[in-house]
């Protein structure tokens, strides 16, 4: 009763075209829809773009020991996943973390429930970063991914320990070169654990292979990879 006068006071649209929402995600029908999903031809490991490998992985993932053990992602970056991406990031629409945590469930968690995590955690933004942007997205989403699966969300287990330049406009060298000792795990947090690593968007996979080897240096078991998108 509570629920549907609320409803009746501040009724809910859709975020992306202002339409009538339908469940829980809050967005209309014709914009669910229409969210495009991650294709074929990304390693179901590492989330890498190999088209063509073996289920087993990609050829990097055969080649290297210390590479993701799960790839779990739902769409692709481009209309309207990117509004919702770019609303959360940098609109300070905070409360969309709970809309795209849950499209995220939809699609992907039934299968990472599956691989038993015992922790999610998020990658994370330098401290003066955090400051200037006043919250991490991707520790908004690991909250509402790790709620879901049902196992502690600990975003302080990984940790950004220098300034980096912002990844958008590096060449996928650049990025790989920019990230090196960027990041440090606490060995008394994810030593022996199936951790499951966290952000809102991948693009050339550096920033998470990185946090990925991190995680494996400070004693994690095994380490999967989740995000809401992936640019192709």
């Amino acid at each position: 009763m509570i629920a549907r006068l609320l409803d009746g006071l501040f009724p809910r649209f859709c975020p992306l075209c202002q339409g009538e929402p339908i469940g829980e995600t809050l967005l209309c029908h014709a914009c669910r829809t229409s969210l495009p999903k991650l294709p074929e031809g990304v390693c179901r490991r590492c989330g890498m773009l190999f088209p063509g490998e073996l289920p087993e992985g990609c050829a990097i993932c055969r080649r290297e020991s210390r590479v993701g053990e799960g790839f779990f992602c739902p769409f692709v970056f481009q209309e309207p996943v990117d509004q919702l991406v770019t609303g959360l990031k940098f609109g300070d629409r905070t409360e969309w973390a709970a809309l795209m945590g849950e499209l995220w469930w939809q699609e992907c968690g039934e299968a990472l429930s599956r691989q038993a995590p015992d922790m999610v955690v998020p990658i994370p933004l330098h401290p003066w970063r955090l400051i200037r942007r006043r919250y991490n997205q991707s520790a908004l989403l690991a909250r509402e991914v790790a709620r879901r699966l049902g196992v502690p969300l600990h975003s302080k287990a990984l940790l950004r320990l220098r300034w980096t330049l912002p990844q958008t406009r590096l060449s996928r060298a650049e990025r790989v070169k920019n990230l090196m000792g960027a990041f440090w795990a606490r060995p008394a947090v994810v030593k022996g654990r199936t951790v499951v690593v966290l952000d809102d968007v991948m693009t050339t996979g550096a920033t998470l292979q990185n946090a990925v080897a991190t995680l494996y240096r400070a004693g994690a078991s095994r380490v999967m990879i989740a995000c809401f998108a992936r640019t192709l």
